[in-house]
């Protein structure tokens, strides 16, 4: 038997779970969309991916905080981000709490405030001035 016939004998037996602990190699997230959410979180993220596995218990982690993740067509992952501070936070892909792809960078943003022109400033003003 040759090396690729072991492989894909591996993968038709055991999933794509097991293909990744014999080979010790994650799987790559090809894209990802949105990139970045407000701090409050609640956006839905598309990832895509060789995911493939349609009964996987998907999730994806912001930073180690992990929210369900559904295959909705083979390639495409959905999930929605959670609630975190500002910053830069990893994202990655879990089957069954155990981590199967790379780590990418996702960002919560803070809001910005939205100005006013100084007139409006002064005539919202309430000390009477």
């Amino acid at each position: 038997m040759h090396v690729s016939e072991v492989v894909s004998a591996a993968v038709v037996a055991q999933g794509a779970l097991g293909m990744l602990q014999a080979t010790g190699r994650l799987f790559i997230v090809t894209d990802y969309s949105p990139e970045w959410s407000y701090p409050e979180g609640g956006v839905k993220v598309l990832i895509t991916g060789p995911w493939q596995e349609a009964n996987s218990n998907y999730s994806c982690l912001f930073d180690q905080i992990s929210v369900p993740a559904s295959l909705i067509q083979p390639g495409v992952l959905r999930c929605y981000c959670p609630a975190h501070d500002t910053g830069l936070v990893t994202l990655q892909v879990a089957i069954s709490n155990q981590i199967i792809s790379n780590s990418v960078v996702f960002e919560y943003k803070a809001r910005a405030l939205p100005t006013l022109p100084s007139s409006q400033h002064d005539w919202l003003s309430l000390d009477g001035k």
